[in-house]
């Protein structure tokens, strides 16, 4: 009703203004009147004697008399003979007058005091009968006395003796006048106190916690309150009255200034700026000032502005839709129910390859294939469905579009629907997503093949593993798993560059999949290794002969930039379901077999067998046992003694690396080194053979006159190291032995890998002073030619010649050769393995330099090998 009531008798905004003036005076009459009642309130409360906060305060005073008693009585410290004999009157005036500074507020009420001794015997001659003569057990602290009509705080308090470990040295009691002192220190400023009674009989006593409990009194406003009471009373009312006044003459002037006339006048405006056209009748006259009728034209001119404001915001936004539409990427295309096209942008246009004329009366559909047809009616008609929970409804759909030309293309189409007045309308978007689906194509490739080879890779390699050993158990069929390396590809790569050991794995890969049948599958598996899957297997022969095709095609030549490579490879077969059922326990026994092939000195495969896993096992036992030897402490150094021949004095000594494993005893050199150079452990192991060697030379060099130099060995993947010479340098200077002390031996495999490389890094050592020496010589390439390159001091012969140099012509001629070409060479020449008298006899004949063999000694503990240079520097052999 109130609403309808307003919405026909519109208000202008003066009348609105007016409105709000009034509101603003009624609440400020209004809360003067409840101001004046809240007064009166107030006055009738101190009348009715009714003030809370006074009967608090007073509890309060009561509270604080009975602390400051408290206070006075703990300044009682101590006291002398002479004190005591003044006696208590002449003793308290003393007190008062000296002693209680503090208590300027109560002392004028201090009636008493009284000194007792440690048993609570009174001290003083004159005794106040209000005091007690001898301390009550248990002490009383505080209790009010009533004699006559007058109250007494009597306040006793032990006193502790801080020099006696806090003994009781005696008790203090005061009197205070209870009442004065009470009426003294309260702070009411509005109210006071007209009476206090204590509802007590005389001659009793009340305790503290029992004072307050029968303590009374009136409380009634002071003088001073009642005048403030007034002067606000009288205030508000003549405020009050004043606002009320003027409050009128201003309604008043409101009637006067705006008329009728004005109103009217404004009712009209606000509707036409509410979009309504006011009824005016012809007949009616309206008497206007000029002034209003200047406002008429004001307000009507502003409407009009804004009108015209509108519009171009309105074209404005137009033209930057249309300019959106023109410019997305995305065609835009509205249809009618019926699928009729009837407007696109331009997007739509390069999509399709259509011009503004074809689209006339063409459904939509014609822009899509014919086997699209009925995925997109499906995909409109559930979009286009009112009521529909579009939530569960697939956001797009893709679909096979149809250009001008008859080629098709991969698109995406969302539809929407929208409803102008009462048509409905149906916003189809197309997007071509040619590109896109190039993309996942790619990276389903990726994902599912190698991209160097184009072979599967690991992932669908395993999965084509799964499904061929499903087929092979289905149809009662073996299947075959093999594993193929390159050999000795990593020399293609650091030879030729890894451009051309590409080339070498994409021709290897295409020499492998013409060696299989259709039915099979060649994975790369990483690297330069291979994985193939035979399936339909009806007996092994046809795995071998497979494998042989495989392995013969790689053995031909590759041709490289105009140039011959020849590339073998080593493979391991393992059978399904003989030796395994599950896909990695089968590649595992592949890679085994595989590696087995390679240690037979590759270019041949090899079957699986349940024993080359046993020897894995053991091998990856030791190679985690050695990873942990170094910080166990587990390896040690054993010395073999070298014997000049001329003099029989012992000239050094060769370091040999031996492990004593905690539960296999000492391990063999033979089966712990090769684990070593594979895994890179000699590098750590072989910088603390020298450290050790190098330190323990130096000590028994200072502790002996032999002046030894010690020999020690150097592995190929050592060599390689690109701080050797700074490292050794290093350990040399913390062991502090002297590099001429030193001797590196080398085999003539690591001299030859990278000649220059090799010839430089000697050079240093030789710089320095260290000893380069040649082991097993004559074992390897059995060229002379390098020898006259390197720095070199001496050639070590391997055992195999000297073990049947008495037997063996042949093995006699060439260590006679080998020390006649150090003689020329003027290079020292060691004999290893001497372990007869017949074969030191045939070494000094031939005036060899120095030998080392278990003819003079076995390698011995650090123990041991000082047992033998101390006992004696030169061996006695029998002759």
């Amino acid at each position: 009703m109130l609403k309808d009531f307003f919405s026909d008798r519109p208000l202008s905004i003066t009348t609105y203004g007016v409105l709000f003036i009034l509101l603003g005076l009624f609440l400020f009459s209004s809360f003067s009147w409840l101001a004046l009642v809240d007064i009166a309130e107030l006055k009738s409360q101190a009348k009715q004697k009714n003030l809370a906060l006074a009967n608090t305060e007073l509890r309060t005073t009561v509270k604080n008399v009975i602390n400051e008693a408290k206070i006075l009585t703990s300044q009682f410290s101590s006291w002398d003979e002479t004190v005591q004999q003044l006696g208590n009157p002449t003793y308290y005036s003393y007190w008062r007058e000296h002693r209680v500074p503090s208590a300027h507020f109560i002392k004028s009420y201090f009636s008493s005091i009284e000194l007792y001794d440690s048993e609570g015997t009174a001290l003083s001659k004159q005794h106040d009968p209000n005091l007690p003569r001898t301390i009550p057990n248990p002490l009383t602290d505080s209790y009010l006395v009533k004699q006559a009509n007058n109250y007494h705080l009597v306040y006793i308090q032990a006193i502790e003796d801080t020099e006696n470990n806090a003994q009781i040295s005696g008790y203090t009691g005061l009197k205070i006048d209870f009442i004065s002192a009470l009426k003294r220190i309260q702070r009411f400023k509005y109210v006071n106190l007209e009476s206090i009674k204590l509802n007590v009989p005389d001659g009793s006593i009340i305790e503290k916690n029992a004072i307050t409990k029968n303590l009374t009194f009136e409380v009634v406003p002071n003088a001073e309150f009642i005048k403030l009471q007034e002067l606000m009373f009288e205030t508000l009312t003549q405020f009050a009255l004043s606002g009320a006044a003027l409050a009128l003459l201003f309604w008043y002037l409101l009637v006067i200034l705006f008329g009728l006339p004005s109103r009217q006048l404004s009712h009209q405006i606000d509707a036409l700026r509410q979009g309504k056209l006011p009824l005016i009748d012809n007949t009616q006259k309206m008497k206007l000032p000029v002034a209003e009728l200047e406002k008429v034209r004001v307000s009507l001119n502003d409407y009009q502005s804004q009108l015209d404001l509108r519009d171009v915001a309105i074209r404005e936004n137009e033209m930057r839709m249309r300019a959106v539409l023109e410019n997305v990427v995305d065609g835009i295309i509205t249809i009618d129910q019926d699928g009729t096209i009837e407007s696109h942008n331009a997007a739509a246009n390069r999509i399709f390859g259509l011009g503004e004329k074809d689209y006339c009366g063409k459904n939509i559909v014609s822009l899509f294939s014919e086997s699209s047809t009925k995925n997109y009616n499906i995909f409109f008609n559930r979009h286009s469905q009112i009521g529909l929970n579009s939530q569960n409804l697939p956001n797009s759909c893709e679909l096979i579009g149809r250009r001008k030309d008859n080629t098709e293309f991969p698109a995406e189409i969302a539809v929407s629907t929208m409803h102008i007045h009462e048509l409905q309308l149906h916003i189809v978007v197309v997007r071509d997503i040619t590109e896109r689906k190039r993309a996942e194509d790619k990276l389903i490739s990726l994902a599912n093949f190698d991209e160097l080879t184009g072979l599967p890779n690991r992932v669908l390699f395993n999965d084509r593993m799964h499904q061929a050993m499903a087929r092979a158990k289905r149809n009662e069929f073996l299947a075959a798993i093999i594993f193929i390396d390159l050999d000795n590809f990593k020399a293609i790569n650091d030879t030729l560059g890894h451009h051309l050991g590409d080339q070498v794995l994409i021709m290897a890969a295409k020499r492998l999949l013409s060696s299989v049948r259709e039915i099979d599958t060649v994975g790369r598996f990483g690297g330069d290794e291979f994985l193939v899957i035979l399936e339909s297997i009806k007996h092994i022969d046809e795995v071998t002969a497979i494998t042989t095709k495989m392995l013969q095609s790689l053995e031909k030549a590759f041709i490289l930039n105009e140039r011959e490579m020849f590339v073998a490879a080593s493979a391991g077969i393992t059978i399904f379901p003989f030796d395994d059922t599950d896909t990695h326990n089968l590649v595992r026994n592949a890679d085994t077999a595989m590696f087995r092939a390679k240690k037979q000195g590759g270019n041949t495969y090899q079957y699986y067998t349940s024993d080359m896993n046993t020897q894995v096992v053991e091998r990856l036992n030791m190679e985690n046992a050695l990873r942990r030897a170094l910080e166990r402490n587990e390896f040690q150094l054993h010395y073999q003694p070298r014997i000049e021949l001329a003099t029989g004095r012992i000239t050094g000594m060769e370091a040999l690396l031996r492990w004593q494993h905690p539960e296999l005893g000492i391990v063999s050199p033979v089966k712990f080194i090769p684990i070593l150079e594979e895994t890179g452990l000699i590098i750590p192991v072989g910088e603390w053979v020298l450290r050790e060697a190098c330190t323990q030379t130096h000590i028994w060099n200072q502790s002996t006159n032999l002046d030894m130099r010690v020999s020690v060995n150097l592995s190929m993947l050592q060599f390689r190291q690109s701080n050797l010479v700074e490292s050794f340098g290093a350990i040399l200077d913390s062991s502090h032995l002297p590099p001429t002390r030193l001797e590196l031996e080398i085999t003539e495999g690591v001299l030859v890998e990278n000649v220059d490389a090799t010839i430089e890094v000697l050079n240093l050592f030789h710089d320095k002073g260290i000893h380069i020496s040649v082991d097993d010589f004559g074992t390897a390439y059995s060229s002379l030619s390098y020898l006259k390159r390197f720095p070199l001091n001496t050639l070590k012969i391997d055992r195999s010649f000297i073990r049947d140099i008495n037997e063996d012509p042949d093995d006699a001629a060439i260590t006679a050769a080998i020390v006649a070409l150090a003689r020329s060479l003027r290079l020292n020449v060691t004999a290893e393995g001497v372990e007869t008298k017949s074969q030191l006899d045939f070494l000094r004949g031939l005036k060899c330099d120095e030998v080392q063999g278990f003819y003079f000694s076995k390698p011995l503990s650090v123990k041991d090998f000082e047992d033998l240079i101390t006992q004696k520097s030169v061996l006695v052999v029998n002759l």
